[in-house]
């Protein structure tokens, strides 16, 4: 795994970003940066336990990552924003994604 300043060859080819954000109660707002490219279940969402697998491992990564500017995007994972915002990358094939990028 490796964190990088930014750099388009970081992001996913097929613009698969989502922002994730933890709100008070416990709720989590999901929103695809681009739509057409998005999954309209994941934006469905409410609860963090509701996250497929995929975004679930990708946001317990960025959570151990620091949130004061400038953040660090990490290759095929995503970046942490602020203490409460995320941009997760989709995997190319999120049903074979196990999170072990070696």
């Amino acid at each position: 795994m490796s964190t990088t300043d930014m750099d388009d060859d970081d992001y996913p080819a097929d613009c698969s970003i989502y922002r994730v954000e933890f709100m008070d109660g416990g709720e989590v707002e999901v929103l695809c940066f681009v739509p057409m490219f998005g999954d309209t279940t994941i934006t469905a969402c409410k609860k963090a336990g509701d996250l497929p697998e995929w975004m679930q491992k990708h946001l317990a990564v960025l959570l151990i990552m620091e949130y004061a500017p400038p953040t660090k995007i990490i290759k095929s994972i995503g970046r942490r924003i602020e203490e409460n915002v995320f941009w997760v990358f989709k995997p190319d094939d999120e049903e074979n994604d196990d999170g072990n990028d070696t």
